[in-house]
């Protein structure tokens, strides 16, 4: 499944067959090292962290409302999470990837100031998935070397 997260949700999510790992990105704000401001208020630092977690049938997983999350499962295997949300009211699962992405929502002058290059390239690069939720993964060079292993 494409990178997504949703904007209320906490998700609660069971692995029922298949087993892959699942990549998630937290974003932690640190109040340690930050620069005073002109107040003598400490800046806050924000960065991002990649958590990556192996999983198989029986695990069970949490997945924070905002942490963009995304599902690989393992060569060969079909993968059933069932997933329950909590505090869902008025949630939306926004796609970050795919047909789909909120990156095709946006206005282009909007896209520009986020990646730093014209809207219609944006609009290129975004657009030229031709699929929305479910991606087949792209095979790296070691895998290709070692016969898709």
């Amino acid at each position: 499944m494409v990178p997504h997260h949703h904007s209320r949700s906490t998700l609660v999510g069971l692995v029922v067959e298949g087993s892959g790992h699942f990549e998630m990105v937290c974003p932690h704000f640190s109040s340690h090292g930050g620069d005073d401001d002109d107040d003598g208020n400490e800046e806050k630092n924000n960065r991002l962290q990649v958590n990556r977690a192996v999983f198989s049938p029986g695990d069970v997983f949490v997945v924070a409302a905002g942490h963009p999350i995304s599902y690989i499962p393992d060569p060969y295997q079909n993968l059933t999470i069932l997933e329950f949300g909590i505090n869902g009211l008025n949630n939306h699962r926004n796609f970050i990837a795919g047909r789909d992405s909120i990156v095709m929502k946006m206005e282009r002058a909007a896209k520009e100031l986020a990646f730093n290059v014209e809207g219609e390239e944006v609009e290129q690069i975004f657009g030229s998935q031709k699929l929305s939720y479910f991606v087949p993964k792209l095979e790296t060079e070691q895998e290709e070397l070692q016969g898709g292993k």
